[in-house]
């Protein structure tokens, strides 16, 4: 799969974050071995995945298309992925408006602002939506490493 945009300095990266920042083993483990005070919302592993990503790539903003974006400021999202030991401060530039339908919201989104370079981190099948631009994750193990450096590939 190869990206044919036009050159820009980065990219834009729209992201959710269940089965992409976390994944139901990391949960289940979680759920079933570690005290509720040590909890951590995302898979460290996921989440060092994606600051590679956002280094190598490079990325230039994060527009959040999780739901954990409802009744959260931009901030908010950026310091949840801060806590959660993402590397990149201040890179959330956006989220998405909320209508229900995941697809339609990042229509929207791209129709009303400028990204030349994007692509799409989601569990979620989209492919109807997007056939080129989505990098679909697993959620048995959310964004791995592996799956970063065939991310890495297409797009170089």
């Amino acid at each position: 799969m190869r990206h044919t945009q036009a050159v820009e300095a980065g990219w834009t990266l729209f992201l959710d974050f269940d089965g992409v920042l976390n994944n139901d083993g990391y949960l289940r483990n979680q759920r079933n071995h570690v005290a509720v005070a040590d909890h951590r919302l995302f898979d460290p592993k996921n989440v060092a995945a994606l600051n590679r990503l956002c280094a190598d790539l490079p990325v230039i903003r994060l527009i959040i298309t999780s739901t954990w974006r409802e009744g959260r400021s931009v901030k908010e999202l950026q310091c949840m992925l801060d806590k959660e030991g993402f590397a990149h401060e201040g890179l959330v530039a956006g989220k998405t408006a909320s209508s229900g339908i995941r697809g339609e919201e990042i229509k929207s989104f791209l129709a009303r602002t400028e990204h030349q370079r994007w692509l799409i981190l989601d569990d979620m099948n989209l492919h109807d939506h997007f056939p080129e631009f989505l990098f679909q994750t697993s959620a048995a193990a959310g964004f791995t490493d592996a799956m970063c450096e065939m991310v890495l590939e297409a797009l170089r």
